[in-house]
């Protein structure tokens, strides 16, 4: 649109001929008249694809009446408020970005001047680092584990509260050197943390490793340390977990089970065994700690105290026939908290045999489902509340694909004002879009699939061969990638409406021409 001379003229010559730093014009519609090839790679878009189209394709519509109050502001102070955005890609991949924008002049024209810089990079580094330190914020507070970085140019270390419970040390924001550690281990284990650590950080591999300190008053605690190097830095992130607890139970269990316990203590699901009558003889933590017992407690264990008593004559039913399908029994039921709670699990519970092919013991397996069971339930009360509502709706509703195929929609007034029922029209083209308005048709939905919107007033055919008037407004619906998934319909009947107008405008041409005659 403009040439060379003019972009220098109104853009100063850095900003003309900078290939670096993406910027764009937009005229006072938001349509791009400009874009140099960094902005263009930025987003994506080719110079023909881009130009005249609307700035909504990159900050997409619900933005758009922002940027408009912006620019607004931008007009009246000179400068923009808001400087940082997400745009989208045309392949549907966010870009953050630092906006600075000016109005210049060009050709005798005002231009809105945006000048981009590119934070994509930054802005993910930093969610992925604050969502890292949420949860390891919380992880400490539901565990006993500290963190640790290391910044190998810095030769600089940070610890977590963490990290300084587990070495029992007052909080402070100096940890310990590596000299001041050393005194908390045996000096080979030591020597053997610090050459783990100085392996993973100079191959970048992941090291994984048990430990055992020993503390000042003799007391011997055991550490599981897990890290890697953080990809393109030089920071090494710790973890260290104190497992003691976990170590001593092992330590007391290593005759019985203990390749099972180590799997079923570190799963956030509830494992139960019992004999074969049912009654329990070891449950996982996670389950004791849900039902509010101890082992002491299976001896007066029934498990109908734990479930609903209707649902319960059927679970039993179902526990009956694993012995005589010998197959594992799946099924979602409500499993009572130690506070009275009832929550959602699915449960598995399936035979162990012994060598003869008798049952020997049970397992029990449940994993909790209670926030999924509870959103399904909203979302089908909800589909049911928008269904509802379209089918009590006055308005015609419909949906289609981009090439008219009816999807799911078609309420009892599109089957009232049209003619034809839902199963005749679902799965199929729409039946009032007749062999000569295919054409027409097709240029409304290419229009709708690239404004967002569309309405117009059509003559249509009913399946009765009556022709009628309708007012029809369609919008786009996008899917999670930004694109056109589907067009939702409204459709009225305004043949009554036109059919007064036509009189009206009738009458007044007659009376028109008698007051003519008269003078």
């Amino acid at each position: 649109m403009f040439n060379k001379e003019e972009l220098i003229e109104g853009l100063g010559a850095p900003l003309a001929d900078t290939t670096s730093i993406p910027i764009c014009l937009n005229d006072n519609a938001l349509k791009f008249v400009y874009a140099n090839q960094a902005f263009l790679d930025l987003f994506e878009y080719s110079e023909e694809e881009l130009k005249g189209r609307s700035l909504r394709i990159i900050v997409g519509k619900n933005k758009i009446k922002t940027v408009f109050i912006e620019i607004f502001h931008l007009i009246r102070t000179g400068k923009i408020r808001r400087t940082e955005w997400v745009g989208k890609t045309k392949h549907g991949n966010q870009v953050h970005v630092s906006i600075e924008a000016k109005r210049v002049k060009i050709a005798g024209k005002m231009y809105t001047l945006s000048i981009v810089v590119d934070n994509t990079k930054k802005t993910s580094l930093e969610t992925k680092l604050q969502k890292s330190e949420d949860l390891n914020r919380l992880a400490e507070k539901i565990s006993k584990r500290g963190d640790f970085e290391y910044y190998v140019d810095q030769k600089r270390l940070r610890w977590t509260e963490g990290l300084f419970d587990i070495f029992e040390l007052p909080y402070s924001h100096t940890p310990p050197n590596w000299e001041e550690q050393g005194t908390f281990f045996d000096k080979n284990e030591w020597d053997n943390v610090l050459q783990t650590l100085l392996n993973s950080i100079h191959t970048g591999d992941i090291c994984s490793f048990e430990t055992q300190m020993k503390l000042p008053d003799g007391r011997i605690k055991y550490l599981h340390l897990l890290g890697k190097v953080w990809e393109n830095t030089n920071v090494f992130h710790g973890s260290v977990r104190d497992i003691t607890d976990e170590k001593l139970k092992e330590k007391e269990a290593e005759s019985q089970e203990q390749s099972f316990r180590n799997l079923t203590e570190s799963m956030p699901h509830i494992i139960c065994i019992t004999d074969v009558a049912l009654n329990p003889t070891y449950m996982n933590r996670v389950g004791m700690q849900y039902y509010g017992i101890t082992e002491s407690d299976f001896q007066n264990w029934i498990w109908a105290d734990f479930h609903p008593h209707e649902e319960f004559d059927q679970l039993k039913s179902k526990w009956g026939n694993v012995s005589e399908l010998k197959l594992p029994i799946i099924s979602n039921v409500q499993q009572k908290k130690h506070n009275g709670e009832f929550r959602w699990f699915q449960t598995v519970l399936f035979p162990q045999y012994d060598a003869n092919g008798s049952i020997k013991s049970w397992t029990f397996i449940g994993t909790d489902i209670h926030e999924q069971v509870i959103a399904q339930r909203e979302l089908e009360k909800s589909n049911h509340r928008l269904r509802s509502l379209i089918d009590a709706s006055p308005v015609a509703i419909y949906s289609i694909t981009l090439d008219g195929i009816v999807k799911d929609f078609w309420n009892p007034a599109a089957e009232r004002i049209l003619g034809w029922k839902k199963e005749e029209v679902i799965g199929n083209f729409l039946p009032h879009v007749k062999d000569s308005n295919i054409e027409e048709f097709k240029n409304t939905a290419t229009r709708t699939h690239r404004d967002g919107q569309l309405n117009k007033v059509l003559r249509r055919t009913r399946k009765d061969g009556q022709e009628i008037m309708i007012d029809v407004t369609g919008g786009a619906i996008y899917n999670d990638l930004g694109e056109v998934d589907e067009i939702l319909v409204t459709l009225m009947d305004v043949t009554e409406l036109y059919s007064q107008s036509e009189k009206l405008q009738e009458s007044l041409k007659e009376k028109n021409t008698l007051l003519q005659e008269i003078h």
